[in-house]
């Protein structure tokens, strides 16, 4: 790799991956959220059956996709402080 070869990369569009990022969590948003009842019932019968105790709330869920903004932009930010 050349020296100047950084020179000629075409910048990453965070903005325009995460608002595509959002769109796509939001059309599937309910597939996740039936996967992840499915694994906690799993879990729930697996833990009962073998008498555990667990401690913590909700063991599944999805969330609205707002979070993905901010994750994303941490990411923008660590990239380009990582340069």
């Amino acid at each position: 790799m050349d020296s100047d070869d950084h020179l000629n990369v075409v910048p990453f569009d965070f903005d325009a991956h995460r608002k595509i990022a959002v769109e796509q969590y939001g059309r599937k948003k309910d597939l996740y959220q039936e996967f992840a009842e499915t694994v906690s019932d799993i879990l729930a019968d697996a833990i009962k059956s073998r008498g555990l105790r667990v401690n913590g709330g909700s063991l599944a869920g999805t969330t609205d996709g707002q979070w993905l903004g901010p994750r994303f932009l941490r990411a923008q930010v660590n990239c380009i402080l990582s340069r």
